[in-house]
């Protein structure tokens, strides 16, 4: 997993996908969001909220 997540992070980068600031955050939320083991969307809000994260940081 750790490699697919670097490729991820460099397509993140190399292709400019989100703005610099947010490619940790887009690599963690996706490392986090496996290892729950891919629950659906509302069960994984509810998850990263109890957290006292966001679902998605995008500004």
């Amino acid at each position: 997993m750790q490699e697919n997540l670097r490729l991820y992070e460099g397509e993140l980068i190399e292709k400019n996908l989100v703005k610099q600031n947010q490619v940790p955050y887009m690599v963690w939320w996706v490392k986090h969001f496996l290892s729950m083991g891919k629950p659906e969307e509302p069960m994984y809000a509810d998850i990263l909220e109890k957290e006292g994260r966001e679902d998605l940081l995008m500004s």
